[in-house]
């Protein structure tokens, strides 16, 4: 098994592994590729319940997860190791990742005395042919273990929904930073089956004066906060009236009961509060993007790239038709493109990201980004496994260039359709949407010219009319899907994320930091926009493929917390 052969590859013939460093490491090694590793356990549990652990891998991956009493940081053989195995670490479980990516546990606590107030320490490993030494490690986690009062447990205060594991509260991470206001700060409570939290009870304090002196030190801040999900979460947002002081560190500390008045532990998280400055506001002014997909002739045939990325799904039968079904279908996959793109920005919704992207050029200032054809990247300087990849941009750090152009660059640059065509065209649920459309391309059917006309109405046509428009109308939304996803990380990229490093030296925990991924990418194996593997599939398995291309389609592609605080001006990166 996988966790047999991990220690003998792992552990050296001395009682202790040797450091390579004294200060902290990362959990993957720089040039290990878009390795995928993620640990999530629960910071605190209580004894006689059971302890919910989650391993986010790559599909197949053999993993396995080691529990001890120490933490430490060194590297054995490439390999960062996050336990003092010397002090006794042991293999706790072992498996398979399934289909889905993730391989989630409920381990049950002993309800012994001797282990009130104890820590754990955790670290899981997958055995990853995405990988230089095809061994990918998480980074360490840890759970305190209280004894059983009949207590709710606070399971996270943290700020703009931000996760623990991206807030700051974990090793080495630094301190997530804040604006004076605009943010907000949030609690979610377990209450265990032992009686639902009392809201009455609920007291928020901060250890600095706010509002610029008119709320103490110590002043509960609970009025502020509105519970919802059945009393187990509560939010509030830093208002003018109780603003945070600028360059200041602020512990908050959050105590609750439930209604039997049972206390739980008592919760605590900082953050340090900045001021933006006119180098670290993202977005002080609209970014204003313009979509171009008639730029692009990669393959030099005097055609443009788009078109012929949509014959070759089917989308079309024609690359140059001014007119006809093809011509149209090429405006309606352009219009799903940017709606698309639009939607995983939030814009138009009630807490948009300051950005729009556009079809034709505007008047004023604007990026752009073009769209079509094969990108040209050598294999060989893809991460192990890799067989190309899907597009590429500059990187801009804090969106401070508004006027980018992400186009050829040696075709290199911009989104490449053709490239996603090439690494999915043999996924089963792309096999499933686009193989009617390839045997019976846009065009070639003789009810195309009504059903991709702008307006058309399926209720108004004919029940083969309606047949023809679900089938097109499938293909573009999943190729608008794909598109849109690499085009949001890209033109992430070149607003700004995902930096790395801490979330005190400009960093937003990107790279090998926290997202097992290089440069500015950002991996928590759940569809993450920023995920290197979901641009660059590494490797290029089969079950690996299904599953980017299900993050592509089913709705679970998204920024995390921590990015959408970025993009909605709610942290400060500097």
């Amino acid at each position: 098994m996988f966790a047999e052969a991990l220690l003998v590859a792992l552990l050296p013939a001395s009682p202790r592994l040797p450091d390579s460093s004294a200060s902290p490491l990362p959990a993957c090694l720089p040039d290990d590729g878009y390795d995928l590793c993620v640990l999530d356990v629960a910071d605190r549990a209580v004894l006689g319940d059971r302890l919910a652990l989650t391993v986010r891998a790559r599909p197949a991956n053999p993993y396995a997860v080691f529990v001890g009493p120490a933490r430490r940081v060194a590297y054995y053989r490439g390999v960062p190791l996050h336990l003092e195995f010397a002090a006794g670490a042991v293999l706790l479980l072992q498996g398979v990742v399934p289909p889905d990516g993730a391989a989630p546990h409920a381990l049950p606590i002993p309800a012994v005395a001797g282990l009130e107030n104890v820590t754990l320490h955790f670290q899981a490993f997958t055995e990853d042919a995405g990988v230089v030494n095809r061994i990918a490690a998480s980074d360490h986690k840890q759970t305190l273990l209280l004894k059983d009062l009949g207590q709710p447990v606070i399971s996270l205060l943290t700020v703009n929904q931000i996760p623990r594991d991206q807030n700051g509260a974990e090793f080495d991470e630094g301190t997530v930073q804040v604006p004076p206001t605009g943010f907000t700060i949030d609690l979610y409570f377990d209450p265990r089956g032992r009686g639902v939290i009392d809201p009455n009870t609920l007291v928020v304090t901060a250890d600095q004066p706010l509002g610029g002196g008119a709320v103490a030190p110590g002043t509960n801040l609970a009025p502020y906060f509105t519970f919802a999900n059945g009393s187990t979460a509560a939010s509030a947002t830093v208002a003018a009236g109780w603003a945070f002081p600028a360059n200041t560190r602020v512990v908050l500390k959050a105590d609750v009961k439930n209604a039997a008045g049972v206390a739980a532990e008592q919760a605590s998280h900082a953050v340090r509060c900045v001021n933006f400055t006119q180098f670290t506001r993202p977005f002080v002014t609209r970014q204003l993007w313009h979509l171009d997909f008639d730029t692009h002739d990669l393959d030099r045939n005097g055609v443009k790239d788009f078109r012929e990325d949509l014959v070759l799904f089917g989308l079309g039968n024609s690359a140059q038709d001014p007119a006809g079904a093809s011509f149209q279908a090429n405006e309606w996959a352009r219009r799903a493109v940017q709606a698309r793109l639009r939607a995983n920005y939030g814009v138009g919704g009630p807490d948009a990201v300051n950005v729009d992207f556009l079809l034709a050029p505007p008047g004023s200032i604007h990026a752009r980004i073009c769209v079509g054809g094969r990108n040209a990247y050598p294999p060989s300087q893809l991460p192990p496994g890799a067989q190309e990849t899907t597009g590429a941009a500059y990187i801009n750090g804090n969106n401070q260039r508004k006027d980018l152009v992400i186009c050829d660059g040696g075709g290199i640059l911009g989104v490449h359709p053709r490239s996603i065509y090439h690494l999915f065209r043999n996924v089963p649920a792309f096999q499933l949407v686009f193989g009617p459309l390839q045997r019976n391309p846009v065009g070639a059917d003789p009810d195309d010219l009504v059903v991709t006309a702008p307006g058309f109405d399926p209720q108004r046509g004919t029940a083969r009319q309606r047949v023809r428009h679900t089938e097109v109308d499938n293909g573009i939304r999943a190729f608008a899907n794909a598109v849109a996803f690499v085009l949001t990380q890209e033109t992430s990229h070149a607003m700004g994320l995902t930096p790395p490093g801490r979330l005190d030296r400009a960093g937003l925990l990107g790279g090998a930091y926290f997202g097992h991924s290089t440069d500015w990418h950002f991996d928590d194996g759940m569809g993450s926009f920023l995920s290197g593997n979901n641009s660059t599939p590494a490797p290029a398995t089969a079950a690996n493929l299904a599953l980017i291309w299900d993050h592509f389609q089913s709705g679970r592609a998204h920024f995390t917390p921590l990015e959408w605080a970025y993009l909605r001006e709610r942290v400060v990166n500097q």
